[in-house]
C-alpha cells in the first residue's frame, strides 16, 4: 500500500451517479458500496459526488464492542479514538498525487460510512444511554477504501485513481450497453411480488405533545432553551397476497432509495450498503460538519414550512411567513450561539464568524432556515478532537446541549440510532464533510424505520409541532406506496 496512486479522468457516459452505482452493484464482486450523493446540485454544498467500493478496512461498532475487519478489539476500546488511529495509520501509507489538471479531487482514498446518534456517550459521557433499541442496529461503521469515483457536478468530470480507472469505465459501459436508453434514470415499475405495511407510530399522538409540554415545563424552570423531539416510524415487507415477511433485497433497496432522491432531493442524500448489517437510505439538506484546510463549517438548520409547488402565489406566502417568524428565527439563533461555542473549542480565538444568518433555502417539499459558522481550526487539531466537541449536532440536541440531551434520553422511547447521527467523508489529510442524518431510511432485515422530530421552543404549540413532524415524514412514507 505504501505508493503514490495517481488520479485520471474518467468517461462516465453522462451517466449520473446513481446509475454508477447500479453498475459497480451489478458485479458480484463488489462489497460495501456506498454512495454520498448530491442528488440536489448547488455550488455551495453540492458540488461532488463520491462513490466507494471494495474496502480494504472496515471499522464497526455495536453496544460498546468494536471490530476491524471482523476481528473484535479488547473490550472498552474506544471506537472514535481507534477511528482516528486508522486515519493516522493510512496516512502514511496511502499517499496520493493530485490531477494537475484538475486539483480539486477531495477524496481520492478515505474513510466513508457513519456514527449513530448515540455515539455521544463517547463525546457526551455524562448523558446516560438509551436501553431501548428497537431498530439493533450498528452504532458507528466506516470504509477504508483507494477505490473512490469522484464527480465533480459542477464540470460534469469523474475521476478515479489509476489502478482501477480502466475496471470502472468498463463497468460503466458495459452497463450503459446493457440498458435501454429508455429505462436510464427511469423509476422502477411498482412490484407485484412483495407490499409493505402501513406505517407505525411507535409513539402515539397524545404521548409526542405531552412530551412536549414536558419540554416547556423544563423550559419554565429554567433548565433548558430549547430541545429537539423526535418520533419513530416503521414498516414491514410482506409477500403480496399473504402475511408472511419478506426480506428487503439490495434491489429492492435500490428501488426505494431511487424513489427517494427523485422526490427529495437534498445535497447531502447517501446509499451506504452495509451488506449484512442493513443500509442507510438518506437525503438530508443538513451539513453538519465540513473542514478543509484548516476550515471549519457548520450549516444547523431550523426553521419549516411547507412548499407549495402548485400556487406560487401561496408559495411566497410561505416563505414570507418562514422568514418573518420571530418563534423560527428565535430558535435558529439559539442553535447558532450553540454552534458558535462549540466551533470555539477548536478553533483559534477570534476566528469563529456567522454568515447567512437566517437564510431561506428551499428543498422539494418544504422551506427552511439555514445559517453558517465558520472558524479557523487551532493547530494540531485532529478529527477526534473536533468530534469531542461538536458531536451530536446542537441542531437536533438542544440548548445547552447536555442538559437537553438528557431530557431527549428520558422523554423518547428508544435510542435514536443512525438518525441525528452523521454520515460523512474523511480523507487522511484532517479534511471531511458530513450531514446530519435526517430524512432517512433505515433498511433492516425485512422492515425499514424513518424518524422526524423538530426543535421545541417556549412558544411552541404542542399540536403543530405534531402535524410539523407528520409533514417531515410524510415524503418518506409515500415512497412505500406501491403505486
Amino acid at each position: 500500500m505504501n505508493k503514490e496512486t495517481h488520479i485520471r479522468e474518467i468517461h462516465i457516459h453522462n451517466l449520473d451517479q446513481f446509475e454508477i452505482l447500479k453498475a459497480l452493484k451489478q458485479d458480484p464482486k463488489n462489497e460495501y458500496c456506498m454512495l454520498l450523493d448530491s442528488s440536489m446540485y448547488n455550488h455551495d454544498i453540492g458540488k461532488y459526488s463520491f462513490l466507494s467500493f471494495n474496502p480494504h478496512t472496515i471499522i464497526y461498532s455495536k453496544n460498546h464492542e468494536l471490530w476491524i475487519n471482523d476481528i473484535k478489539e479488547p473490550p472498552h476500546t474506544n471506537p472514535l479514538l481507534k477511528f482516528q488511529e486508522l486515519l493516522d495509520l493510512h496516512k502514511n501509507q496511502d499517499k496520493h498525487q493530485e490531477n494537475p489538471e484538475n486539483p480539486e479531487t477531495p477524496l481520492s482514498s478515505g474513510a466513508i460510512g457513519f456514527m449513530a446518534y448515540d455515539m455521544y456517550i463517547h463525546t457526551e459521557p455524562k448523558v446516560p444511554a438509551h436501553q431501548n433499541d428497537p431498530i439493533n442496529f450498528l452504532d458507528m461503521f466506516f470504509a477504508f477504501s483507494v477505490n473512490i469515483i469522484t464527480i465533480n457536478h459542477e464540470t460534469g468530470l469523474a475521476y478515479v485513481n489509476e489502478d482501477i480507472a480502466d475496471y470502472v469505465e468498463n463497468t460503466i459501459l458495459n452497463y450503459k450497453n446493457k440498458t435501454s436508453a429508455q429505462t436510464l434514470n427511469q423509476a422502477t415499475p411498482p412490484s407485484k411480488d412483495y407490499k409493505f405495511t402501513s406505517f407505525k407510530n411507535i409513539v402515539d399522538k397524545q404521548s409526542y405533545t405531552d412530551a412536549i409540554n414536558n419540554i416547556k415545563d423544563n423550559i419554565k424552570n429554567g433548565e433548558i432553551y430549547q430541545a429537539n423531539y423526535t418520533q419513530l416510524f416503521e414498516t414491514s415487507c410482506i409477500k403480496n397476497q399473504s402475511k408472511h415477511k419478506q426480506q428487503i433485497s439490495s434491489h429492492m433497496a435500490l428501488d426505494i432509495y431511487h424513489k427517494l432522491r427523485r422526490k427529495n432531493k437534498a445535497p447531502f442524500s447517501a446509499y451506504l450498503d452495509l451488506e449484512d448489517h442493513g443500509k442507510i437510505l438518506s437525503s438530508s439538506p443538513e451539513r453538519f460538519i465540513k473542514v478543509s484546510h484548516n476550515n471549519i463549517e457548520t450549516r444547523p438548520i431550523k426553521g419549516t414550512i411547507a412548499r407549495d409547488k402548485k400556487n406560487k402565489h401561496q408559495d411566497d406566502i410561505n416563505k414570507n411567513t418562514l422568514l418573518s417568524s420571530e418563534k423560527d428565527k428565535a430558535e435558529l439563533l439559539m442553535i447558532v450561539d450553540l454552534e458558535r461555542n462549540d466551533l470555539s473549542k477548536v478553533s483559534e480565538a477570534g476566528s469563529v464568524k456567522v454568515e447567512n444568518n437566517f437564510k431561506l433555502e428551499t428543498y422539494e417539499t418544504v422551506h427552511h432556515l439555514v445559517s453558517t459558522v465558520k472558524g479557523k481550526l487551532k493547530n494540531n487539531t485532529n478529527i477526534y478532537d473536533i468530534l469531542k466537541a461538536t458531536f451530536p449536532g446542537g441542531s437536533i440536541t438542544g440548548t445547552p446541549k447536555r442538559r437537553s440531551m438528557e431530557i431527549i434520553n428520558n422523554l423518547e422511547t428508544q435510542k435514536r440510532g443512525v438518525y441525528t447521527g452523521l454520515i460523512g467523508w474523511y480523507d487522511y489529510h484532517n479534511n471531511f464533510d458530513s450531514s446530519i442524518v435526517i430524512r432517512t431510511i433505515i433498511i433492516k432485515d425485512n422492515k425499514a424505520y424513518i424518524q422526524s422530530g423538530g426543535g421545541i421552543t417556549w412558544d411552541s404549540l404542542a399540536l403543530m409541532e405534531y402535524e410539523e413532524s407528520l409533514l417531515k415524514s410524510q415524503i418518506l412514507k409515500e415512497i412505500f406506496n406501491n403505486d
